[in-house]
């Protein structure tokens, strides 16, 4: 199953260190899968892929297993099935094929389907299903918000970014640049994306708390993270700053306690550490997610990523996250998954 976390974009991932060899002959097969298969929404059966489809028809109305887990994950009746229109099919399709060819190839093996939820309040979930027969395999599932089908990648990660903040008296807004020529469903793509390679490489070390505990596992730290995390959602002490902690997104965990007058202040420590973003500031699997999403938009993709903070139309803060010196010292680790030919 997936990174759970009360940061916004769930990836409930259960990284089984595990791999195929992991799993097979082990004593504990039987159990492990009855444990992980007790909920639906984690059966591969529940979603009857057609490995056969391209891509873009892999889109299905949500399953009613999956459609209550998320009722009760997020405490919200409101939610149900979308059907994107025929026009909103043809850019799903287009933006599948924008796709780095790494995560389209993964996609095209273990991709069980791509759902649409109305009201979500998380950009897109990424969720992992077993097969009951073959443990071994991993399996995606892809849930995405329509309201991403409909603003543009600026809007979007703008209404994004300041849900990281409490409105208050300041009067100051942040804004984020990311062009207008693409719409927002592909920051969830290749957000999304980048959790299922994650997954499958172990470019960060967590294990999900169900299936670390029955096999007694510990978190190794990876080249990703050994420099920068200290655990899932703590940085080493040089890397972390004031409030971090507190920073809720899409409401969830609670919601944010970190007021928009503090905004100014955070940006100015990330500016000079080796986040791409203050998403990427709250745990290690949303770090890599984030940097490979921007990277891809700006360096393949050619679109601009700034941040700006104003107060009324005078510039408070303004900086450019993926020029940042620590950031760009951590673009190695994506060799090879950004290729586009």
């Amino acid at each position: 199953m997936c990174r759970l976390t009360p940061f916004g974009t769930r990836m409930i991932v259960v990284f089984l260190a595990l791999h195929a060899a992991a799993l097979q002959g082990n004593p504990q097969d039987e159990f492990v899968r009855g444990h992980l298969l007790k909920e639906p929404a984690r059966n591969i059966r529940t979603y009857a892929p057609d490995w056969s489809a391209p891509l873009g028809q892999r889109v299905r109305p949500v399953p009613d297993d999956l459609l209550r887990y998320f009722q009760i994950l997020d405490r919200l009746d409101a939610y149900e099935s979308y059907e994107p229109t025929p026009a909103e099919r043809v850019l799903l399709t287009e933006y599948l094929a924008l796709l780095p060819l790494p995560l389209q190839q993964m996609m095209r093996d273990r991709l069980a389907g791509i759902y649409f939820i109305k009201h979500l309040k998380a950009s897109g979930w990424t969720g992992i299903a077993l097969d009951p027969d073959d443990a071994s395999k991993l399996y995606y599932c892809l849930v995405i918000n329509p309201e991403s089908l409909q603003q543009d990648l600026s809007a979007w990660m703008t209404k994004k970014e300041t849900g990281a903040f409490l409105p208050d008296d300041s009067g100051l807004h942040v804004q984020i640049n990311a062009g207008t020529q693409y719409r927002g469903l592909l920051y969830v793509l290749l957000h999304e994306g980048a959790h299922m390679l994650d997954c499958a490489r172990l470019v960060t070390p967590f294990l999900a708390a169900d299936v670390r505990d029955l096999y007694q596992l510990d978190e190794q730290p990876t080249t990703y993270t050994q420099a920068i995390w200290r655990d899932y959602a703590h940085p080493l002490p040089a890397f972390d700053y004031p409030k971090r902690a507190q920073i809720r997104f899409y409401g969830l965990g609670g919601g944010t306690k970190v007021k928009l007058s503090d905004a100014p202040a955070i940006y100015r420590t990330l500016q000079h550490g080796p986040f791409v973003s203050i998403y990427a500031s709250t745990n290690w699997a949303d770090d890599f997610a984030d940097l490979f999403t921007y990277t891809y938009l700006t360096h393949k993709l050619g679109q601009p990523y700034e941040l700006t903070i104003k107060q009324g139309e005078t510039f408070v803060f303004r900086y450019s996250p993926i020029e940042g010196e620590g950031v760009r010292a951590r673009l190695p680790v994506l060799n090879g998954l950004l290729d586009s030919r």
